[in-house]
């Protein structure tokens, strides 16, 4: 097996528009570069690439011309690359919420072309310098290809990782209810605190680099300005340890977890959340790397499927409330008159394109499954795909290959359920059995993928027949 790392910076410029919200928000200063990371894997049959970016979702147009860049210059199949999103909230905006912003038909009506340009912007110049610069570390990883062994294990980190969704005790879920909320029940969900690690290894023994796959928010943020959030940290925490390395940072099914723990009183935002939750999983990865056998390995193997999932149909009572609340409230950081702009784009983009096709990528590294998809997937959901894979270890990865916005379990859009990541927009409108759909299909690409089995190292014991002076004793005299 060959592999080869590159990493450019991805960095904005500042006055960008930065996702995260939606409201409108714009770079005012830069605290830390962001990058795009690359690792290439050629066993002489077939290439492969992982990449990750710092920056919050990327849309699928994007990726496709990140994908054919790569294609001119290196022999990579298109559905052989996963692009996965960090997820920070500190970073520019490479993509809009809908793709409706540079997408817009002209016969749109004029109320919709004014509110898209109220919602997320992505600047032409930096989206632009986006893909060619994470195209351009793909063939560069490609190029720095050279023997090397693998490793592959997983640690357990569950310090600060917590399910952002609470049942309430006057009986429904809330999304971040507060700090120290007396009607918080219980957690509306599970998280998943496994930090899956691929190591590889130059034939020196040298660590080249890490694929790292952990399931949180980008939500600590830094200072104010452009910053990797915790992922910055992740990083470090590794790469000083194994100076020269480079690490690609996946992120898991996240749609409901991050780091705050509503009975806590430390403060939960900014740099210090940031280093806390980056150092403790970049210190998890470390035991992994130090304890885990190398390998040679030569097994990959890759498979891409579009699936067709529904949107969910608007209501025209709804869209008319929404016109109302628009053409009455002027204040456009107002949560009511987002999520009305929200509910009148939504209605536009429905009668467009009322289904979309979701791009559901498998790929196989050695004994490693990398199982992707473009949705802010729920805990719950990717730990059935966990459970349900038969090879192991699996890992989700999510906001893969593009962007679909939220995909709760089924159960959260009951008369009990609710939440932030319920409420229908152009961002996050797919039918509440999407979870459902993706699991399914995930599972039945799976099956056309074979087991490989973790190679163990030297099982020698020091003492094959017990230590000949660990008999003796006790002497008293």
């Amino acid at each position: 097996m060959k592999a080869g790392f590159f990493a450019s910076k991805i960095t904005p410029s500042i006055g960008v528009e930065s996702p995260g919200s939606y409201g409108k928000c714009y770079v005012s200063s830069i605290e830390a570069d962001l990058f795009a990371t690359a690792v290439v894997f050629d066993n002489g049959e077939k290439t492969i690439a992982l990449v990750g970016v710092d920056t919050a979702f990327v849309d699928e147009t994007a990726v496709r011309k990140i994908q054919e860049l790569v294609m001119q210059k290196c022999p990579i199949p298109l559905e052989n690359i996963i692009i996965g999103a960090s997820h920070t909230h500190s970073g520019g905006a490479v993509c809009g919420m809908n793709g409706l912003y540079d997408n817009l038909p002209e016969g749109a009506p004029d109320i919709i072309k004014k509110l898209v340009s109220e919602s997320l912007c992505p600047d032409p110049a930096y989206r632009k310098y986006f893909i060619k610069q994470t195209a351009d570390t793909i063939i560069k990883a490609w190029k720095k290809r050279g023997e090397v062994k693998l490793s592959v294990d997983s640690a357990h980190e569950d310090t600060y990782v917590f399910n952002r969704r609470y049942k309430m005790k006057y009986g429904r879920v809330v999304t971040n209810p507060g700090r120290f909320n007396l009607n918080i029940d219980e957690p509306a969900g599970p998280t998943d605190p496994e930090v899956g690690v691929l190591g590889i290894w130059r034939d020196d023994n040298t660590l080249l680099g890490c694929v790292v796959n952990y399931a949180c928010h980008g939500t600590c943020g830094g200072n104010g300005g452009v910053h990797p959030d915790w992922i910055r940290f992740l990083r470090e925490t590794i790469e000083k340890h194994y100076p020269g390395s480079k690490t690609v940072f996946l992120n898991g099914a996240s749609g409901d977890i991050n780091h705050i723990n509503p009975q806590w009183e430390r403060r939960d935002s900014g740099e210090a959340a940031s280093r806390r939750v980056g150092t403790a999983v970049g210190a998890a990865v470390l035991k992994v790397l130090a304890d885990t056998d190398k390998a040679d390995y030569n097994q990959l193997a890759a498979k891409c499927e579009q699936l067709i999932i529904p949107r969910r149909k608007p209501s025209q009572k709804k869209l008319a409330e929404a016109l109302k609340i628009i053409e009455e409230n002027s204040d456009k950081t107002d949560g009511d008159w987002m999520f009305a702009r929200e509910r009148v784009i939504y209605d536009y983009l429905y009668k467009q394109e009322s289904s979309i096709a979701v791009p559901i990528s498998l790929l196989q590294i050695g004994p490693a499954l990398y199982a992707a998809n473009p949705a802010e997937l729920f805990c719950e959901l990717g730990l059935r795909l966990k459970n349900s894979i038969n090879l192991s270890p699996t890992w989700v990865v999510a906001l893969a290959n593009g962007h679909v916005g939220y995909v709760p379990t089924k159960e959260s859009f009951a008369a009990d359920g609710g939440g932030y990541e319920t409420i229908l927009t152009s961002y996050a409108n797919l039918d509440i059995n999407a979870g459902n759909m993706i699991v399914e299909k995930t599972l039945k690409i799976a099956q056309n993928f074979e087991s490989v089995q973790i190679i163990s190292g030297d099982t020698t014991a020091s003492h094959p027949n017990g230590w000949r002076f660990g008999l003796r004793g006790p002497d008293i005299d």
